[in-house]
């Protein structure tokens, strides 16, 4: 089960990032042929949302690359200044943490918060830079020899700061494409009830710092509007 839910996580993830490159090059073109609209410069939005793909690369006694979903909620009390949630779940498995010849899944978590700078001046693009600070976990899970018995189960959790940016390309005043997002997440886990102890040795060494790099694309949707003097 845990096998199918991440082969139709895959290709779900897939299937967007297909969709993220197939409509941003006809966002780009719809934009140099209309003219610059100037309320996009004047005007921001109240709230704006965000969806779509992540990827991230890890290390999970050796490298390994992991795809999941990625949304953001963000609140405009300034032009330039958004107010992030940032919420992201990545997902694979290891051949090289078993239990009873079964391969382990393998979900890391993100939910971070904090400041964005946003700069709005160019009609087309929106690129962002941010700081954001909250917590991770990551979650080893082997179905049980038992039929209908619990998954063998450890996970850890702490502390993250995210640092990066990105770029959206505006299709109208209400929805962009959100190009890329581009951030290192720097993570210091540590282990809570651990219950994976027939291989805890196989298990990465949890109370290190590690940084994980991430990447996202995906849809915006913007709500409101603040009427801007400049």
């Amino acid at each position: 089960m845990d096998r199918t839910r991440g082969n139709l996580l895959r290709i779900a993830s897939q299937a967007i990032l297909a969709l993220c490159l197939a409509v941003i090059p006809s966002a780009l073109t719809a934009q140099n042929i209309l003219p610059p609209n100037p309320s996009v410069t004047r005007d921001y939005p109240i709230v704006e949302f965000s969806g779509g793909v992540s990827y991230a690369h890890t290390d999970l006694r050796g490298p390994a690359n992991m795809v999941g979903w990625h949304i953001t909620f963000g609140m405009n009390p300034a032009r330039q200044l958004r107010l992030l949630g940032d919420f992201a779940e990545q997902q694979g498995q290891s051949s090289t943490i078993l239990l009873n010849g079964r391969q382990s899944t393998i979900k890391d978590y993100e939910y971070t918060f904090g400041p964005q700078i946003v700069y709005r001046r160019n009609p087309r693009f929106t690129p962002f830079a941010h700081g954001l600070f909250g917590v991770a976990a990551r979650h080893y899970t082997v179905p049980s020899n038992t039929p209908g018995g619990p998954d063998v189960l450890a996970h850890d959790f702490g502390f993250a700061s995210v640092l990066g940016g990105g770029m959206d390309v505006n299709v109208n005043r209400y929805i962009a494409i959100r190009a890329i997002q581009a951030d290192v997440s720097l993570e210091h886990r540590n282990w809570i009830d651990a219950q994976f102890t027939p291989v805890i040795a196989q298990l990465p060494a949890s109370g290190n710092w590690q940084a994980r790099p991430r990447l996202a694309c995906g849809i915006v949707i913007r709500v409101g509007s603040h009427a801007s003097a400049h």
